[in-house]
C-alpha cells in the first residue's frame, strides 16, 4: 500500500489529507498537519501500512490537542488544572493530556507558581481583597496549597491592615448618621467577605472614628427621648431610653453611662 495523493485541506492550508491505495483503489487514510508531514517526510508513492497510518493518526491527535492548548493559554494565563479540564472537555486522552502539560510546563507556557504570584500582585494593585479571597480563587483554579502560601507571602500584614482600614473608612462615609454598632458589624461583614482574618479586622476596626459612635449615640438617644417623654418620665424614661439604645446595638454599659451623664433625673 502506498500514498497515492496528498491534498491541502480547504479550510486549513496547514493541514493535509492523506490518501492511500494501490493501482485498483484509493481511499482517505487520515489528516495530518504540516509539522507531521515534514517530520515523517510523507510523499506520494511512499510505502505505508496500517500500523504507520494508526501511528500518524495518533500523532496528529496529539498535535491538534497541543495547538488547542497553546491557543487556550495564549488568550490569558492559565493554571495546569484549567488546561487539564479544557483538554478533557475536548475528549483528549489522558496520556496526551499528561504529555502536553509536561511539554508546556517545560517551556514555561504553564507555570502555577508564576500564575499565583501574578494574580496576587494584580489584586494587590487593583482590588481591596484580603488574602482569604485570593486563596479561595487560587484553590478554585487548582493551584497547590504550598504554591498559594508562597505567593501570598508578598501580601504583608501592613498591606492587609492598610487595605482593611481603607475599606472601613469608605464604609464609614456611607454610614453617616447611622448607629455605630451596626456600622462595626457591617464593616466586619464586608471585610470577612473580602477575605480578611478576624485578627486583622479587629486591628482595622480600631481605626473606625470614635466620633461616629458618639454622634450616633447622641442622635439615637435624643430621638428616643423625644418619643418616650410623652408617656414616661424620671427613672422609667431613662430605663426605656437605655432599652432603645441597646435595641439599636449599643452595649448596655455605653447606653446607661450616656443616659446617666446626659439626662437629669426627674423626681419620682
Amino acid at each position: 500500500m502506498k500514498i497515492t495523493k496528498i491534498a491541502v485541506q480547504k479550510n486549513d492550508p496547514e493541514r493535509y489529507n492523506i490518501f492511500v491505495g494501490d493501482q485498483h483503489e484509493e481511499r482517505f487514510a487520515c489528516g495530518v498537519d504540516q509539522e507531521l508531514l515534514l517530520r515523517h517526510h510523507l510523499h506520494k508513492g511512499m510505502e505505508v501500512d496500517e500500523n504507520k497510518l494508526a501511528q500518524w493518526a495518533l500523532e496528529d491527535e496529539y498535535e491538534k490537542a497541543y495547538k488547542h492548548a497553546l491557543h487556550y493559554v495564549n488568550r490569558r494565563m492559565r493554571t495546569e488544572h484549567e488546561v487539564r479540564l479544557e483538554l478533557a472537555n475536548k475528549e483528549v486522552t489522558m496520556d496526551h493530556i499528561d504529555q502536553i502539560l509536561e511539554a508546556m510546563k517545560e517551556r514555561k507556557y504553564v507555570n502555577d507558581q508564576m500564575y499565583a504570584k501574578s494574580y496576587v500582585n494584580l489584586e494587590l494593585s487593583t482590588s481591596s481583597k484580603g488574602p482569604g479571597r485570593m486563596k479561595q480563587y487560587l484553590e478554585e483554579k487548582g493551584v497547590a496549597r504550598s504554591t498559594i502560601e508562597g505567593a501570598l507571602l508578598s501580601y504583608t500584614k501592613e498591606q492587609q491592615l492598610d487595605k482593611a482600614i481603607a475599606v472601613i473608612q469608605k464604609k464609614s462615609r456611607q454610614y453617616k448618621k447611622r448607629q455605630y454598632a451596626n456600622e462595626k458589624e457591617e464593616a466586619t461583614d464586608a471585610l470577612l467577605r473580602l477575605g480578611f482574618s478576624y485578627e486583622m479586622i479587629q486591628l482595622a476596626l480600631e481605626h473606625l472614628p470614635k466620633a461616629d459612635e458618639e454622634d450616633a449615640l447622641s442622635i439615637q438617644a435624643k430621638q428616643a427621648a423625644q418619643k418616650l417623654q410623652k408617656k414616661y418620665s424620671g427613672q422609667d424614661l431613662h430605663r426605656r431610653i437605655v432599652q432603645k439604645l441597646v435595641q439599636k446595638g449599643f452595649s448596655y454599659q455605653v447606653a446607661i453611662d450616656y443616659v446617666n451623664e446626659n439626662f437629669q433625673e426627674e423626681d419620682q
